[in-house]
């Protein structure tokens, strides 16, 4: 389990954190994108749409079958996320001198 906290699905398996690594942590995500300059009012649609769906008792039980966990929020909150991971990606990738082919 990559996450900080155990897994709903298997909560006797430890966090790779709880097994050694502390403060480790690779999540899988999904978020939605639209192109640059989209109006807001389109995007707080778009966004009040998505989490209508992931309030959705039947989209959640399909989501956990899958071991996801339903999240949805903010455009703003997507925006500080991606301002943290993709460096810390970036410089992994860096460091070990991974590159695209």
């Amino acid at each position: 389990m990559s996450s900080l906290q155990r897994s709903s699905a298997a909560p006797d398996i430890p966090t790779v954190a709880e097994s050694g690594l502390p403060g480790f942590e690779a999540l899988t995500w999904f978020g939605m994108f639209v192109p640059a300059g989209t109006p807001q009012p389109i995007v707080d649609r778009l966004n009040a749409e998505v989490k209508k769906s992931l309030a959705s008792a039947d989209v959640r039980a399909k989501l956990e079958q899958q071991g996801l966990t339903a999240g949805g929020g903010t455009s703003a909150e997507l925006k500080a996320y991606m301002r943290l991971e993709v460096p810390k990606w970036a410089g992994l990738l860096r460091n070990a001198n991974i590159r695209a082919e």
